[in-house]
C-alpha cells in the first residue's frame, strides 16, 4: 500500500493504522467485500452493479472502477465458493465468478425467493436492505429489518439461515431458520476468525428518555 506519508490527514487512526482516500467515483456504495491488499468489489445502489475497484499502476492504491455484470438488488453482497451473490428486498441471485476477474462467468440464478412475503419475518414494507454472509460450511445468512421504527414483535427482525448448498434452488426464505432474534435491523455481518457472527445493529430513532436527558436517539449505545 501507498506509505502514510500520503494519508487522510484528518483521520483519527490506532497507532499503525494509515487512511487514504480512493481515487474512484461510487454511485451510493452499500456493500464493500475485500479481494486483497490493492482490490475490492462494492455493490452501488445508484447504478444496481456490482464493481470491481482496482489498482492498474501498482502503486498499491486501487484507482479504476469496473463492472463485472452482475446487476440487480439493493444493498447484499457476499462471495462464497465461486459465486459472487446479490440481494434484493425479496430475492438473492448468483453468478459464477472468479475473485480478481474482469468479469462473471455465468447468467444470473435465483438463489432464494420470497423474503418479501408477509409473515415468519418476510416484508412488504419498512427496511428494504437484506445483508448477506456465509459461514465456512457454506450456509447462507441473511438479516432482514423492522418494518418500522419500534415493531410490536420480532416475526420480522431476525437474522435467517439457509441450508442452500444442500437444497435445491431456488429456497423459500419462509422456510428458512431462525438463527438470531431480538433484533432491529442488522445491516452488517461479519464472522471473525472463530467462526462467530459479528452484527452491526441499527438501534432505534427517536428515543426520548426524560430519565436521561431527553433525547438520547444519537448517542444509543446500541
Amino acid at each position: 500500500m501507498p506509505s502514510c506519508g500520503t494519508f487522510l490527514a484528518e483521520a483519527t487512526l490506532e497507532k499503525g493504522f494509515c487512511a487514504h482516500v480512493i481515487p474512484v467515483d461510487a454511485n451510493r456504495p452499500r456493500s464493500i467485500l475485500s479481494v486483497n491488499k490493492d482490490e475490492f468489489l462494492i455493490f452501488e445502489r445508484g447504478s444496481k452493479q456490482v464493481k470491481r475497484i482496482f489498482d492498474t499502476n501498482e502503486d498499491g492504491l486501487p484507482d479504476k472502477s469496473q463492472s463485472i455484470g452482475a446487476s440487480g438488488g439493493n444493498h447484499g453482497l457476499a462471495w462464497f465458493g465461486g459465486y459472487i451473490y446479490i440481494s434484493s428486498d425479496a430475492t438473492v441471485w448468483r453468478w459464477r465468478y472468479d475473485l480478481g476477474g474482469s468479469a462473471v462467468t455465468s447468467s444470473k440464478e435465483t438463489v432464494v425467493i420470497n423474503i418479501d412475503k408477509d409473515g415468519k419475518g418476510g416484508a412488504q414494507d419498512g427496511h428494504t436492505t437484506r445483508t448477506l454472509a456465509f459461514d465456512e460450511q457454506g450456509r447462507l445468512y441473511i438479516s432482514v429489518g423492522s418494518a418500522g421504527n419500534v415493531d410490536s414483535d420480532s416475526h420480522r427482525s431476525r437474522i435467517r439461515r439457509l441450508d442452500i448448498l444442500n437444497h435445491n434452488l431456488p429456497v423459500d426464505f419462509q422456510g428458512a431458520e431462525i438463527f438470531a432474534d431480538g433484533l432491529r435491523n442488522e445491516v452488517g455481518l461479519a464472522f471473525d476468525l472463530h467462526g462467530v457472527l459479528w452484527g452491526v445493529e441499527n438501534g432505534a430513532d427517536n428515543l426520548k428518555r426524560a430519565d436521561l436527558g431527553g433525547d438520547i436517539h444519537n448517542e444509543n449505545p446500541a
